[in-house]
């Protein structure tokens, strides 16, 4: 499969006009089949449209990204150092870059709340900016201030690359004009009549169902083989976060047991320093003089 015909489609398709996707990814996919690229027009039929939240990340502008993505990077960086000063600066910050980006875009309600949610994982989660600079996400993340963000399904192709944004515009880049070329070069109807006599026309509709059939068939080819993909990937995940907890509780068990090992040692250390002081009360009552003496009257 050629890699760099998925990563164009990928790039084509969640850089374009949400509108406009179904209809460019069927032209793409037939570009690729005719090209021969069979495996490549199999997983270009299987990308997914993104919702309407991540279509708007997608298209957020060059500098918002940027800025997002280099804010998330001071922000773990102080974690890591626990630089309480420095977090509490870089947190007023993030409320007022998240704010600035939601207007400048024109976002709104529901929509501008799952960008600004989404927006907010990428700078808590490495790996969601990861995702978030690829510009071809599916759908919306959410981080909830524990673990890891569920990127699960979120990211249209595993092997899209992060990148700048596209826009899918007349005068586009090479590849861009190659691929729609082709695929206007499949759909134009042939000159000739077909070998059995029928019209140019009825041999085109004929083809255009058969090439229908057959893209049907290789997105649900597709789409089974991603599902199988992501629910490995899932229980990989699965057994990773299982084997972190473990980890954890056996970090935890060892801190009880110290503190437990701290407590039994400072109760022991109390009860003989009260041993002694009674000790020492109990011999100071007994000598002349001592507290317990009665008194001539």
């Amino acid at each position: 499969m050629n890699v760099g015909t998925v990563a164009e489609a990928v790039a084509t398709l969640y850089g374009g006009d949400p509108a406009d996707f179904v209809a460019v990814r069927k032209e793409l996919a037939a570009a690729a089949r005719t090209a021969g690229e069979r495996d490549a027009a199999r997983e270009i039929a299987a990308l997914r449209k993104p919702t309407a939240a991540a279509a708007a990340v997608n298209h957020l502008d060059d500098g918002a990204i940027s800025d997002v993505l280099a804010l998330g990077e001071q922000m773990r960086a102080a974690q890591t150092s626990l630089d309480a000063a420095t977090l509490k600066e870089l947190s007023a910050r993030r409320q007022e870059l998240l704010q600035q980006i939601v207007t400048r875009h024109d976002l709104n309600g529901s929509l501008a709340e799952a960008v600004r949610a989404t927006l907010l994982a990428a700078i808590a989660d490495r790996q969601a900016a990861d995702a978030v600079a690829t510009r071809a996400l599916v759908r919306p993340l959410s981080y909830s201030g524990w673990g890891d963000v569920d990127l699960t399904d979120a990211v249209a192709h595993r092997d899209a690359p992060a990148r700048p944004a596209l826009r899918l515009v007349a005068g586009g880049t090479p590849a861009q004009d190659r691929i729609r070329g082709a695929a206007v070069a499949t759909s134009a109807p042939s000159a000739s009549s077909s070998a059995d006599g029928a019209s140019p026309q009825v041999a085109d509709t004929q083809s255009r169902g058969d090439e229908d059939e057959q893209e049907k068939a290789e997105r649900e080819a597709a789409e089974r083989e991603s599902a199988q993909r992501r629910r490995a990937e899932q229980e990989q995940r699965e057994k990773a976060a299982l084997a972190e907890m473990d980890a954890r509780i056996a970090r935890l068990r060892v801190r009880v047991e110290a503190a437990q090992n701290a407590y039994d040692a400072a109760r022991a250390a109390r009860d003989s320093a009260r041993a002694a002081l009674e000790e020492a009360l109990l011999r100071r009552s007994s000598m002349p003089g001592g507290t317990s003496s009665s008194s001539s009257s």
